[in-house]
Protein backbone atom coordinates (compact mmCIF):
# COMPACT_ATOMS: atom_id res chain seq x y z
CA UNK A 1 0.00 0.00 0.00
CA UNK A 2 1.33 3.33 -0.87
CA UNK A 3 1.96 5.77 2.45
CA UNK A 4 2.48 9.46 2.55
CA UNK A 5 6.43 8.41 3.29
CA UNK A 6 6.65 6.83 0.43
CA UNK A 7 5.19 9.75 -1.50
CA UNK A 8 7.67 11.99 -0.21
CA UNK A 9 10.01 10.03 -0.61
CA UNK A 10 9.28 9.40 -4.21
CA UNK A 11 9.26 13.26 -4.37
CA UNK A 12 12.76 13.74 -3.36
CA UNK A 13 14.11 11.12 -5.47
CA UNK A 14 12.56 12.83 -8.77
CA UNK A 15 14.24 15.85 -7.84
CA UNK A 16 17.51 16.56 -10.27
CA UNK A 17 21.36 17.12 -8.01
CA UNK A 18 20.72 20.75 -7.95
CA UNK A 19 16.86 20.67 -6.92
CA UNK A 20 17.61 18.20 -4.07
CA UNK A 21 20.41 21.01 -2.70
CA UNK A 22 17.86 23.49 -2.81
CA UNK A 23 15.85 21.73 -1.10
CA UNK A 24 18.31 20.46 1.83
CA UNK A 25 19.22 23.97 2.19
CA UNK A 26 15.62 25.53 2.07
CA UNK A 27 14.64 22.77 4.59
CA UNK A 28 17.77 23.73 7.14
CA UNK A 29 17.09 27.38 6.82
CA UNK A 30 13.05 26.72 7.22
CA UNK A 31 11.67 28.89 10.20
CA UNK A 32 9.44 27.73 12.63
CA UNK A 33 9.44 25.75 16.31
CA UNK A 34 10.57 22.65 14.70
CA UNK A 35 14.11 22.79 13.54
CA UNK A 36 16.13 20.63 10.90
CA UNK A 37 20.08 20.97 11.34
CA UNK A 38 22.28 21.26 8.82
CA UNK A 39 24.27 17.93 10.06
CA UNK A 40 21.28 15.97 9.43
CA UNK A 41 20.80 16.60 5.47
CA UNK A 42 24.16 17.22 4.77
CA UNK A 43 25.42 14.39 3.09
CA UNK A 44 22.08 12.49 2.84
CA UNK A 45 20.29 10.36 0.53
CA UNK A 46 15.98 11.24 -0.22
CA UNK A 47 15.71 8.32 2.56
CA UNK A 48 17.33 9.64 5.01
CA UNK A 49 16.01 13.25 4.57
CA UNK A 50 12.52 11.70 4.14
CA UNK A 51 13.01 9.62 7.79
CA UNK A 52 13.89 12.87 8.93
CA UNK A 53 11.07 15.12 7.74
CA UNK A 54 8.99 12.70 9.36
CA UNK A 55 10.42 12.05 12.64
CA UNK A 56 10.06 16.28 13.14
CA UNK A 57 6.81 17.19 11.50
CA UNK A 58 5.07 13.72 12.03
CA UNK A 59 3.89 11.45 8.56
CA UNK A 60 0.67 13.55 8.15
CA UNK A 61 2.47 17.14 8.43
CA UNK A 62 5.22 16.32 6.52
CA UNK A 63 3.56 16.86 3.05
CA UNK A 64 2.59 20.57 3.72
CA UNK A 65 6.25 21.24 4.93
CA UNK A 66 7.99 19.41 1.95
CA UNK A 67 5.07 21.41 -0.83
CA UNK A 68 6.12 24.12 0.78
CA UNK A 69 9.91 23.95 0.31
CA UNK A 70 9.42 22.64 -3.32
CA UNK A 71 7.17 26.21 -4.08
CA UNK A 72 9.73 27.84 -2.90
CA UNK A 73 12.58 26.76 -4.36
CA UNK A 74 10.64 26.77 -7.75
CA UNK A 75 9.49 23.28 -8.00
CA UNK A 76 5.86 24.36 -8.20
CA UNK A 77 4.98 21.39 -10.29
CA UNK A 78 6.83 18.49 -8.14
CA UNK A 79 4.98 20.50 -5.27
CA UNK A 80 1.37 19.64 -7.02
CA UNK A 81 2.33 16.50 -8.01
CA UNK A 82 3.05 15.50 -4.39
CA UNK A 83 -0.23 17.07 -3.50
CA UNK A 84 -1.78 14.75 -6.11
CA UNK A 85 0.20 11.54 -5.12
CA UNK A 86 -0.98 11.98 -1.37
CA UNK A 87 -4.38 11.85 -3.10
CA UNK A 88 -4.76 8.17 -2.44
CA UNK A 89 -3.26 7.69 0.95
CA UNK A 90 -4.73 11.01 2.97
CA UNK A 91 -7.64 11.83 0.49
CA UNK A 92 -8.44 15.52 1.38
CA UNK A 93 -12.02 14.29 1.60
CA UNK A 94 -11.27 12.87 4.77
CA UNK A 95 -8.93 14.59 5.79
CA UNK A 96 -11.07 17.33 6.05
CA UNK A 97 -14.28 16.29 7.48
CA UNK A 98 -13.38 17.06 10.82
CA UNK A 99 -11.49 19.78 10.08
CA UNK A 100 -10.07 22.08 12.48
CA UNK A 101 -11.87 25.09 14.12
CA UNK A 102 -9.03 27.36 13.10
CA UNK A 103 -8.88 25.64 9.58
CA UNK A 104 -12.51 25.52 9.32
CA UNK A 105 -12.79 29.95 9.69
CA UNK A 106 -9.56 30.90 8.10
CA UNK A 107 -11.24 33.53 6.36
CA UNK A 108 -13.06 35.18 9.04
CA UNK A 109 -10.34 34.76 11.34
CA UNK A 110 -8.04 36.61 8.70
CA UNK A 111 -10.44 38.98 8.56
CA UNK A 112 -11.83 39.86 12.12
CA UNK A 113 -8.61 39.39 14.64
CA UNK A 114 -7.35 42.75 15.86
CA UNK A 115 -5.41 41.32 18.77
CA UNK A 116 -2.65 40.45 16.49
CA UNK A 117 0.49 42.29 19.11
CA UNK A 118 -0.96 39.88 21.90
CA UNK A 119 -1.42 37.04 20.04
CA UNK A 120 2.14 36.52 19.13
CA UNK A 121 3.21 37.44 22.46
CA UNK A 122 1.28 34.34 23.84
CA UNK A 123 2.82 32.24 20.85
CA UNK A 124 6.16 33.17 21.99
CA UNK A 125 5.26 32.32 25.40
CA UNK A 126 4.11 29.27 24.95
CA UNK A 127 7.25 28.05 22.57
CA UNK A 128 5.08 27.65 19.58
CA UNK A 129 7.33 30.37 17.37
CA UNK A 130 10.71 31.48 18.02
CA UNK A 131 12.37 35.20 17.71
CA UNK A 132 12.82 34.99 14.11
CA UNK A 133 9.45 34.35 13.33
CA UNK A 134 8.04 36.53 15.70
CA UNK A 135 9.70 39.35 13.72
CA UNK A 136 8.49 38.37 10.35
CA UNK A 137 5.15 38.64 11.43
CA UNK A 138 5.48 41.46 13.87
CA UNK A 139 6.70 43.38 11.20
CA UNK A 140 4.07 42.64 8.13
CA UNK A 141 2.01 45.37 7.50
CA UNK A 142 -1.28 45.24 8.50
CA UNK A 143 -3.50 42.52 10.93
CA UNK A 144 -4.51 40.98 7.50
CA UNK A 145 -0.64 40.70 6.46
CA UNK A 146 0.05 39.32 9.79
CA UNK A 147 -2.84 36.75 9.96
CA UNK A 148 -1.96 35.37 6.89
CA UNK A 149 2.13 34.70 7.79
CA UNK A 150 0.08 32.78 11.16
CA UNK A 151 -1.29 30.81 9.05
CA UNK A 152 1.49 29.50 6.81
CA UNK A 153 4.56 30.14 9.19
CA UNK A 154 2.84 28.63 12.52
CA UNK A 155 -0.13 26.63 11.87
CA UNK A 156 0.24 24.59 8.78
CA UNK A 157 2.73 22.40 11.32
CA UNK A 158 -0.24 20.23 12.61
CA UNK A 159 -2.87 19.99 15.30
CA UNK A 160 -1.15 21.20 18.28
CA UNK A 161 0.26 24.72 16.90
CA UNK A 162 -3.85 25.06 15.99
CA UNK A 163 -5.09 23.76 19.89
CA UNK A 164 -2.69 26.46 21.09
CA UNK A 165 -3.98 29.68 18.73
CA UNK A 166 -7.09 28.28 20.00
CA UNK A 167 -6.70 28.55 23.53
CA UNK A 168 -4.75 32.19 22.65
CA UNK A 169 -8.05 33.11 20.35
CA UNK A 170 -10.42 32.20 23.62
CA UNK A 171 -8.36 34.36 25.58
CA UNK A 172 -7.62 37.25 23.54
CA UNK A 173 -11.09 37.38 20.95
CA UNK A 174 -13.89 35.78 23.02
CA UNK A 175 -16.79 37.26 21.65
CA UNK A 176 -15.49 36.40 18.14
CA UNK A 177 -14.81 32.39 18.86
CA UNK A 178 -18.00 32.55 20.71
CA UNK A 179 -19.32 34.00 17.20
CA UNK A 180 -18.05 31.30 15.21
CA UNK A 181 -18.84 28.18 17.23
CA UNK A 182 -22.28 29.38 16.08
CA UNK A 183 -21.41 30.49 12.85
CA UNK A 184 -23.77 28.49 10.50
CA UNK A 185 -21.44 26.53 8.53
CA UNK A 186 -23.78 24.77 5.85
CA UNK A 187 -25.32 27.81 5.12
CA UNK A 188 -22.05 29.42 3.27
CA UNK A 189 -21.00 29.94 -0.16
CA UNK A 190 -19.00 27.29 -1.58
CA UNK A 191 -16.11 29.48 -2.32
CA UNK A 192 -15.68 30.28 1.47
CA UNK A 193 -16.42 26.95 3.19
CA UNK A 194 -13.38 25.70 1.41
CA UNK A 195 -11.59 28.52 1.80
CA UNK A 196 -8.94 26.48 3.47
CA UNK A 197 -8.35 23.95 0.96
CA UNK A 198 -8.34 26.89 -1.88
CA UNK A 199 -5.64 28.88 -0.09
CA UNK A 200 -3.74 25.98 0.28
CA UNK A 201 -3.91 24.06 -2.34
CA UNK A 202 -3.75 26.65 -5.56
CA UNK A 203 -0.53 27.67 -7.26
CA UNK A 204 -1.63 28.28 -11.04
CA UNK A 205 -2.71 32.19 -9.77
CA UNK A 206 -1.76 33.92 -12.57
CA UNK A 207 -4.51 31.96 -15.19
CA UNK A 208 -7.41 32.70 -12.37
CA UNK A 209 -6.35 36.42 -12.55
CA UNK A 210 -6.67 36.60 -16.15
CA UNK A 211 -9.65 34.86 -15.89
CA UNK A 212 -11.46 37.27 -13.30
CA UNK A 213 -9.79 40.79 -15.02
CA UNK A 214 -11.90 39.15 -18.88
CA UNK A 215 -14.69 38.98 -16.45
CA UNK A 216 -14.59 42.37 -15.14
CA UNK A 217 -14.84 40.74 -11.17
CA UNK A 218 -11.19 42.58 -11.11
CA UNK A 219 -10.18 45.97 -12.78
CA UNK A 220 -6.47 46.76 -14.00
CA UNK A 221 -4.89 48.16 -10.77
CA UNK A 222 -6.31 45.68 -8.69
CA UNK A 223 -5.06 42.97 -11.04
CA UNK A 224 -1.65 44.21 -11.04
CA UNK A 225 -1.78 44.66 -7.08
CA UNK A 226 -2.08 41.16 -6.98
CA UNK A 227 -0.29 39.83 -9.36
CA UNK A 228 2.71 41.81 -8.05
CA UNK A 229 2.20 40.08 -4.72
CA UNK A 230 5.00 37.68 -3.53
CA UNK A 231 3.55 34.21 -2.85
CA UNK A 232 0.33 32.16 -3.66
CA UNK A 233 -1.26 32.70 -0.22
CA UNK A 234 -0.98 36.10 0.20
CA UNK A 235 -2.55 36.63 -3.45
CA UNK A 236 -4.94 34.78 -2.56
CA UNK A 237 -5.30 36.85 0.70
CA UNK A 238 -5.77 39.65 -1.57
CA UNK A 239 -8.20 37.81 -4.63
CA UNK A 240 -10.62 37.56 -1.24
CA UNK A 241 -9.63 41.27 -0.12
CA UNK A 242 -9.93 42.98 -3.06
CA UNK A 243 -12.04 40.84 -5.56
CA UNK A 244 -14.30 38.18 -3.43
CA UNK A 245 -15.59 40.14 -0.28
CA UNK A 246 -18.08 41.91 -2.05
CA UNK A 247 -20.78 39.52 -2.45
CA UNK A 248 -22.05 36.43 -3.91
CA UNK A 249 -21.50 37.17 -7.48
CA UNK A 250 -17.92 37.84 -7.38
CA UNK A 251 -17.60 34.42 -5.80
CA UNK A 252 -20.15 32.75 -8.02
CA UNK A 253 -17.67 33.75 -11.25
CA UNK A 254 -14.64 33.04 -8.82
CA UNK A 255 -16.39 29.01 -8.71
CA UNK A 256 -16.59 29.19 -12.14
CA UNK A 257 -13.23 29.99 -13.45
CA UNK A 258 -12.11 27.19 -10.69
CA UNK A 259 -14.35 24.95 -12.21
CA UNK A 260 -12.45 25.45 -15.58
CA UNK A 261 -9.37 26.08 -14.13
CA UNK A 262 -8.89 23.34 -11.24
CA UNK A 263 -11.79 21.18 -12.02
CA UNK A 264 -9.94 17.69 -10.29
CA UNK A 265 -9.75 20.04 -6.58
CA UNK A 266 -13.32 21.60 -7.27
CA UNK A 267 -14.73 17.66 -7.77
CA UNK A 268 -12.74 16.96 -4.56
CA UNK A 269 -14.02 19.53 -2.33
CA UNK A 270 -17.68 19.22 -3.52
CA UNK A 271 -17.15 15.68 -2.18
CA UNK A 272 -16.25 16.69 1.05
CA UNK A 273 -19.52 15.69 3.98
Amino acid sequence: MTTIKRCVMAALQNLDEDQYKMFCNALVDRPGDRRVEENKVRRKDYIDVTNVLVSTFSENGTPAVVIELLEKIGCSDEAKDLDDRIAEPLPKSSASKDKHFVSKHRVRLTESVTNINAILHRLLEKKVIHDGIYDEIHDAEGNQEKMTKIYKLVLKSGNRAKDIFLEILKEQEPALVEELENFPIQEEHFVIKHWSELIDSLTRINPILNRLLEKKVIQDEVYEEIHDTKGNQEKMTKIYELALKSGNRAKDIFLEILKEQEPALVEDLENIA
